[in-house]
Protein backbone atom coordinates (compact mmCIF):
# COMPACT_ATOMS: atom_id res chain seq x y z
CA UNK A 1 0.00 0.00 0.00
CA UNK A 2 1.49 3.33 -1.06
CA UNK A 3 0.34 6.54 0.61
CA UNK A 4 0.50 9.69 -1.53
CA UNK A 5 -0.17 13.35 -0.69
CA UNK A 6 -3.55 13.10 -2.45
CA UNK A 7 -4.64 9.53 -1.49
CA UNK A 8 -3.36 5.94 -1.57
CA UNK A 9 -2.95 3.08 -4.05
CA UNK A 10 -2.82 -0.68 -3.68
CA UNK A 11 -0.45 -2.76 -5.84
CA UNK A 12 0.15 -0.03 -8.45
CA UNK A 13 -3.61 0.35 -8.82
CA UNK A 14 -5.53 3.58 -9.31
CA UNK A 15 -5.43 6.44 -6.81
CA UNK A 16 -8.02 6.08 -4.04
CA UNK A 17 -9.21 9.02 -1.93
CA UNK A 18 -8.68 8.59 1.82
CA UNK A 19 -11.79 10.66 2.59
CA UNK A 20 -14.07 8.61 0.30
CA UNK A 21 -16.72 6.70 2.35
CA UNK A 22 -16.09 3.61 0.18
CA UNK A 23 -12.53 3.52 1.55
CA UNK A 24 -13.49 4.24 5.20
CA UNK A 25 -13.31 0.63 6.45
CA UNK A 26 -9.98 0.10 4.61
CA UNK A 27 -8.47 3.20 6.28
CA UNK A 28 -9.91 2.27 9.69
CA UNK A 29 -8.27 -1.19 9.50
CA UNK A 30 -4.91 0.35 8.51
CA UNK A 31 -5.07 2.93 11.33
CA UNK A 32 -5.87 0.17 13.86
CA UNK A 33 -2.95 -1.96 12.62
CA UNK A 34 -5.16 -4.67 11.10
CA UNK A 35 -5.08 -6.18 7.65
CA UNK A 36 -7.87 -4.69 5.52
CA UNK A 37 -10.48 -7.31 4.61
CA UNK A 38 -10.02 -6.75 0.85
CA UNK A 39 -6.35 -7.79 1.17
CA UNK A 40 -6.86 -10.80 3.41
CA UNK A 41 -6.17 -14.19 1.87
CA UNK A 42 -7.84 -17.45 2.92
CA UNK A 43 -8.94 -17.73 6.54
CA UNK A 44 -5.93 -18.36 8.78
CA UNK A 45 -3.36 -17.71 6.01
CA UNK A 46 -0.68 -15.10 6.63
CA UNK A 47 -0.39 -12.06 4.38
CA UNK A 48 2.56 -9.78 3.89
CA UNK A 49 1.68 -6.09 3.40
CA UNK A 50 4.21 -3.33 2.85
CA UNK A 51 3.39 0.28 3.62
CA UNK A 52 5.22 2.85 1.52
CA UNK A 53 5.14 6.48 2.59
CA UNK A 54 5.26 8.88 -0.34
CA UNK A 55 3.01 11.39 1.36
CA UNK A 56 5.27 14.21 0.26
CA UNK A 57 4.61 13.43 -3.43
CA UNK A 58 1.44 13.54 -5.52
CA UNK A 59 0.23 10.27 -7.07
CA UNK A 60 1.93 9.25 -10.30
CA UNK A 61 0.25 6.44 -12.24
CA UNK A 62 2.64 3.58 -13.06
CA UNK A 63 3.96 3.52 -16.62
CA UNK A 64 1.82 1.54 -19.03
CA UNK A 65 3.17 -1.93 -19.66
CA UNK A 66 3.49 -2.84 -23.31
CA UNK A 67 1.95 -6.07 -24.46
CA UNK A 68 3.67 -8.17 -27.11
CA UNK A 69 2.18 -7.95 -30.57
CA UNK A 70 -1.39 -9.19 -30.40
CA UNK A 71 -2.46 -8.46 -33.96
CA UNK A 72 -2.99 -10.63 -36.95
CA UNK A 73 0.06 -11.88 -38.83
CA UNK A 74 0.51 -11.71 -42.58
CA UNK A 75 3.01 -13.36 -44.86
CA UNK A 76 5.24 -11.38 -47.19
CA UNK A 77 3.71 -13.31 -50.07
CA UNK A 78 0.57 -11.64 -51.38
CA UNK A 79 -1.91 -14.50 -50.97
CA UNK A 80 -4.93 -12.32 -51.76
CA UNK A 81 -3.82 -11.52 -55.30
CA UNK A 82 -2.96 -15.08 -56.31
CA UNK A 83 -5.80 -16.91 -57.95
CA UNK A 84 -7.07 -20.31 -56.90
CA UNK A 85 -6.11 -21.92 -60.20
CA UNK A 86 -2.46 -21.83 -61.14
CA UNK A 87 -1.55 -19.78 -64.18
CA UNK A 88 -0.02 -21.69 -67.07
CA UNK A 89 3.74 -21.33 -67.40
CA UNK A 90 4.77 -18.47 -69.71
CA UNK A 91 6.29 -19.19 -73.12
CA UNK A 92 10.00 -19.91 -72.75
CA UNK A 93 12.51 -17.87 -74.77
CA UNK A 94 16.12 -16.96 -74.08
CA UNK A 95 17.10 -13.28 -74.00
CA UNK A 96 19.16 -12.16 -76.99
CA UNK A 97 21.74 -9.64 -75.82
CA UNK A 98 22.72 -6.72 -78.06
CA UNK A 99 26.20 -5.70 -76.87
CA UNK A 100 25.95 -2.34 -78.69
CA UNK A 101 23.04 -1.29 -76.45
CA UNK A 102 23.28 -0.44 -72.70
CA UNK A 103 23.25 -3.59 -70.54
CA UNK A 104 22.44 -4.48 -66.95
CA UNK A 105 23.00 -7.55 -64.84
CA UNK A 106 20.08 -8.95 -62.87
CA UNK A 107 20.33 -11.50 -60.10
CA UNK A 108 17.43 -13.93 -60.41
CA UNK A 109 16.67 -16.10 -57.39
CA UNK A 110 14.82 -19.15 -58.69
CA UNK A 111 12.04 -21.00 -56.83
CA UNK A 112 14.44 -23.80 -55.86
CA UNK A 113 16.78 -21.35 -54.09
CA UNK A 114 19.46 -21.26 -56.79
CA UNK A 115 20.64 -17.94 -58.24
CA UNK A 116 21.33 -17.00 -61.83
CA UNK A 117 22.98 -13.84 -63.13
CA UNK A 118 21.12 -12.64 -66.22
CA UNK A 119 22.66 -10.06 -68.53
CA UNK A 120 20.01 -8.03 -70.36
CA UNK A 121 19.62 -4.83 -72.36
CA UNK A 122 17.86 -1.86 -70.77
CA UNK A 123 15.34 -2.14 -73.64
CA UNK A 124 14.32 -5.75 -72.87
CA UNK A 125 10.77 -5.94 -71.52
CA UNK A 126 9.50 -7.52 -68.32
CA UNK A 127 7.67 -10.05 -70.53
CA UNK A 128 10.97 -11.02 -72.21
CA UNK A 129 12.60 -11.42 -68.78
CA UNK A 130 9.73 -13.64 -67.67
CA UNK A 131 10.10 -15.74 -70.84
CA UNK A 132 13.84 -16.09 -70.14
CA UNK A 133 13.19 -17.24 -66.56
CA UNK A 134 10.64 -19.72 -67.96
CA UNK A 135 13.43 -21.12 -70.16
CA UNK A 136 15.57 -21.56 -67.03
CA UNK A 137 12.77 -23.44 -65.19
CA UNK A 138 10.67 -25.26 -67.81
CA UNK A 139 7.16 -26.40 -66.86
CA UNK A 140 6.94 -24.30 -63.68
CA UNK A 141 4.09 -21.83 -63.11
CA UNK A 142 5.60 -18.82 -61.42
CA UNK A 143 5.45 -15.14 -60.61
CA UNK A 144 8.37 -12.73 -60.61
CA UNK A 145 8.88 -10.07 -57.94
CA UNK A 146 11.36 -7.24 -58.07
CA UNK A 147 12.35 -3.99 -56.39
CA UNK A 148 12.24 -3.18 -52.71
CA UNK A 149 9.98 -4.09 -51.16
CA UNK A 150 9.46 -6.83 -53.74
CA UNK A 151 6.38 -6.21 -55.91
CA UNK A 152 4.85 -8.53 -58.50
CA UNK A 153 6.14 -7.83 -62.01
CA UNK A 154 3.35 -7.79 -64.56
CA UNK A 155 4.57 -8.78 -68.02
CA UNK A 156 1.35 -7.55 -69.67
CA UNK A 157 2.36 -3.90 -69.18
CA UNK A 158 5.21 -4.33 -71.72
CA UNK A 159 7.47 -2.01 -69.75
CA UNK A 160 11.17 -2.12 -70.43
CA UNK A 161 13.49 -3.13 -67.60
CA UNK A 162 14.59 0.52 -67.35
CA UNK A 163 10.98 1.81 -67.21
CA UNK A 164 10.12 -0.79 -64.58
CA UNK A 165 13.10 0.32 -62.43
CA UNK A 166 14.72 -3.10 -62.55
CA UNK A 167 18.26 -2.20 -63.67
CA UNK A 168 20.82 -4.07 -61.53
CA UNK A 169 18.00 -5.42 -59.32
CA UNK A 170 17.44 -8.72 -57.61
CA UNK A 171 14.45 -10.62 -59.02
CA UNK A 172 12.71 -13.41 -57.11
CA UNK A 173 10.78 -16.26 -58.75
CA UNK A 174 7.99 -17.76 -56.67
CA UNK A 175 5.77 -20.64 -57.70
CA UNK A 176 2.04 -20.17 -58.07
Amino acid sequence: ITFWSNGFSVDDGPLRDTSDPANASFMRDINEGRLPSELSAEEGAESDVHLIDKSGEPYKPPPATLKPFGGEGRTMRDEASSSSSAAPPPEAAELVLDESQPTTTLQVRLHDGSRKLVKANHSHTVAQLQAHVAALTPGVSFELRGGFPPKPLTPSADKTLKEAGLLSESIVQSTC
